[in-house]
């Protein structure tokens, strides 16, 4: 049996991108994004000047939950692009873009109503903010979705992508087109995939891909940070047909960044499925204990298919998750906050604890006051940096657009 690499599924229908001019330092795809992220503050809107992070109350085995939307609420873009979504209900005159699909059971009014009360209140210096109430409105669109149980234990990095998938969906996009492109502008990685053939060198290209971040296979406790990242890049696929020289070869599949989204989310795959070892007993997912030191400044340069121009990462909330396996154990969240590396939190459902950068940066991470457990990370998340340019490549910006 032929082993096809995921990345290359798409290969026998995929199109090339269209051929732009050899000076370019940007792909259009890039310079649209750029655009409309500009459009999108970045800053934190904050009500009084120490705007806090909080925790979430726990009904019942909704760590999972609560972890991931603390992700969610670190991330100043998002929170200022969600508060322009619109119910449909609304009798303001002026509500004509990013009117909700469906009003009853809308993500995007879900998540817009946590963002408002996440922030209400009044914050008072050096007072760590009350607990808010669970979100019941987004435990119910989970469940009516069929892809999860009431009260019960799940996977934190797919309940963060399946919001972001019912956030897309959130606007009718024949009506309201600019919120799938501000969707993509905030949260889609495109990347371009060419194969090379191992015995007759020939590159060609095989594939596009437009994901929700990365994922970062960790294959044993030993794995490094440059390892699971170089393997994301670089993917050696044996026994794949070659069509320049027909034979059955070992191949590598080499992706390049054409456009990357203000807010990089990226799952460390640390769930590894393992088959029953006899008939009758159940394979069961198990994790690595790993402990693959991240990077807080997360620079993707040379990961570009045009990498004249710096393309740069800070990290901003770390998912982690302390058990054996998927169905079990304790997620929690350590994030930013608006006062930057003065307000870092660890939170643990409705408690949260002071950390220090060396602490976000930890792995495995250890608090001491919400959890004595040690923790893996699973998910992290970064934000784009707006980096100054070099002198040199404002030279080149600058011959590129006279030629143009």
């Amino acid at each position: 049996m032929v082993r096809r690499s995921p990345r290359l599924a798409a290969a026998d229908v995929a199109v090339a991108p269209s051929l732009e001019p050899l000076f370019r330092i940007k792909f259009e795809l890039q310079i649209q994004r750029d655009a409309i992220n500009n459009r999108i503050s970045k800053r934190w809107k904050t009500h009084t000047p120490v705007r806090r992070s909080r925790g979430i109350n726990n009904p019942n085995n909704y760590c999972y939950m609560n972890s991931t939307l603390q992700a969610l609420m670190h991330q100043p873009s998002f929170l200022n692009w969600i508060l322009t979504h619109r119910s449909a209900r609304s009798s303001r005159a002026n509500v004509v873009r990013n009117d909700c699909k469906n009003p009853v059971d809308c993500a995007g009014c879900a998540l817009k109503g946590l963002v408002q009360r996440y922030s209400a209140g009044h914050f008072l210096p050096n007072v760590v903010p009350g607990a808010i109430a669970f979100p019941r409105d987004i435990e119910r669109i989970a469940i009516n979705r069929g892809m999860y149980l009431a009260n019960t234990q799940d996977d934190s990095a797919e309940l963060y992508q399946f919001l972001l998938r019912e956030v897309k969906k959130a606007t009718d996009k024949r009506v309201f087109p600019m919120w799938r492109r501000e969707f993509h502008a905030l949260f889609s990685l495109d990347t371009t995939v060419n194969v090379t053939c191992n015995a007759c060198n020939q590159e060609r290209f095989s594939s596009t891909r437009r994901e929700q971040g990365m994922v970062l296979s960790v294959s044993n406790h030993n794995s490094t940070w440059n390892n699971v990242l170089d393997g994301y890049f670089r993917e050696d696929v044996n026994n794949l047909t070659c069509p320049t020289c027909n034979a059955q070869t070992n191949q590598v599949a080499r992706s390049k960044i054409v456009a990357a989204p203000q807010i990089l989310k990226i799952r460390l795959s640390i769930f590894n499925w393992v088959p029953p070892s006899a008939p009758g007993i159940q394979g069961q997912m198990l994790k690595v204990h790993h402990h693959v030191h991240y990077p807080d400044i997360l620079n993707l340069q040379n990961r570009q298919l045009h990498d004249h121009l710096p393309l740069r990462y800070r990290l901003s909330s770390v998912i982690s998750h302390a058990g054996a396996d998927i169905n079990s154990g304790h997620y929690i969240a350590s994030a930013r906050g608006p006062r930057d590396d003065q307000d870092i939190r660890c939170i643990s459902d409705s408690n949260t604890e002071q950390f220090k950068q060396s602490q976000l940066l930890q792995s495995p991470q250890r608090p001491t006051q919400v959890s004595h457990s040690v923790l893996e990370a699973y998910v992290l998340t970064y934000i784009k940096q707006d980096v100054p340019l070099t002198r040199q490549q404002r030279k080149i910006e600058a011959l590129v657009s006279d030629m143009v």
